[in-house]
């Protein structure tokens, strides 16, 4: 038997040139680096920003990069052939493997594209049946269990439990119109319920969001075991999408749709642009201006801070990472004496060696950052 540990890397399709140096994803892959890579291509085509459709698989970040960049803009790179005389003994060696380039490359997230490392002691299975024969015999389908075990690191045992509960689960009946769909592409797909042709991703969208929000009527027949959902005309609204536009670092005029723009936009300012789109649209759904939510302007609570890093102050670390949960709450400190903006009070406290809950205490009475240092008789 053998098996694969590949590399995929950016690459401008018009250029050849490899604009994200330091990212890439490491991975490793039973059938060929050819189809594997095809099968990442397909992951990407079913990547959807929205956070009630996004993917939560390891392969996540990847095809979040690949969606706003453009698959034609990747490449795959085998970087080890390993071979093995049973599937166990495969799995070890590509595992080891696969930690040992994560490492090289230092693969990652946030660096890179890596969500979750291989196992570095994999269980053995104790079947020594083939996959596809274990499949069989539990009634289950071979691609699902294969996935599971490789792609979400699960157990034999726990893959086969899952995917018999999946079997055994309700099934979802969709209504509308007095009319019984099986599948929410059926409803899709019927000219005389979907006249406008909203999209199969859109109906199910709405759908989500329906039932998250209690606005769904939902029949349980534990007779048939089906759960029917009762459908209205809210599930056939069409999300209509704006164009963004806005000013860049650069002083050019940028106008697309977000999903376009992030990418355009991540390729030319990777210095300032957040590494999940995801971060963009919650942002914009949180009324951040364009400019906000891309990273070329500071967020809402920072704008004084930006304002006087204008006129000549200067971080007292640095520029602080607002994508990072330490700074979403975060109030900065301004040092007059040194025209100095600490990111946080935080920041501050662990400069000077003072207790957090100290200055915070000191702010609330009132005190400046200069007023707190002379009270602990600290120099600036």
């Amino acid at each position: 038997m053998k098996g694969f540990v590949y590399k995929i890397s950016h690459r401008d399709s018009q250029t050849g040139t490899n604009k994200f140096q330091e990212s890439c994803y490491i991975g490793q892959t039973k059938v060929t680096v050819k189809d594997r890579w095809n099968q990442h291509k397909r992951g990407c085509l079913n990547f959807s920003v929205d956070p009630l459709l996004r993917s939560k698989g390891k392969s996540a970040a990847l095809y979040e990069m690949m969606s706003v960049i453009r698959i034609e803009n990747f490449t795959i790179d085998t970087l080890e052939e390993l071979n093995a005389d049973n599937e166990d003994s495969l799995l070890s060696l590509l595992d080891k493997a696969e930690n040992n380039y994560i490492d090289q490359f230092n693969s990652m997230v946030p660096n890179g594209w890596n969500k979750v490392r291989p196992p570095k002691k994999r269980k053995s299975r104790s079947n020594t049946k083939s996959l596809k024969q274990v499949a069989l015999e539990h009634s289950i389908a071979y691609s699902s269990l294969d996935y599971r075990m490789t792609e979400l690191n699960e157990t034999e045992e726990d893959a086969i439990a899952h995917l018999k509960k999946i079997s055994t689960d309700p099934n979802i009946i969709y209504e509308y119109g007095r009319q019984r769909f099986k599948s929410i592409r059926l409803l899709a797909e019927s000219k005389i319920h979907n006249p406008k042709s909203i999209d199969k991703k859109t109906i199910e969208k709405n759908i989500r969001k329906l039932k998250k929000s209690k606005g769904l009527e939902i029949v349980i027949d534990l007779i048939k075991n089906e759960h029917i959902y009762l459908l209205t005309e809210q599930v056939f609204v069409e999300n209509k999408k704006k164009k963004i536009s806005l000013i860049g670092p650069n002083g050019k005029p940028y106008k697309d749709f977000l999903k376009k723009l992030y990418g355009e936009l991540l390729v030319e300012f990777p210095e300032f642009i957040p590494k999940k789109i995801g971060t963009v649209q919650s942002r914009l759904d949180n009324n951040w201006t364009p400019r906000q939510a891309l990273g070329f302007d500071y967020p809402k609570k920072f704008k004084d801070a930006q304002l006087l890093i204008e006129e000549g102050y200067t971080w007292a670390i640095k520029r602080p990472d607002f994508t990072l949960k330490e700074f979403k709450n975060a109030k900065p400190i301004v040092l007059e004496s040194k025209k100095e903006i600490f990111a946080s009070q935080k920041q501050f406290a662990e400069t000077y060696l003072l207790k957090e809950d100290h200055v915070s205490l000191c702010i609330k009475k009132n005190m400046n950052a200069d007023k707190i240092l002379i009270l602990n008789k600290l120099e600036p």
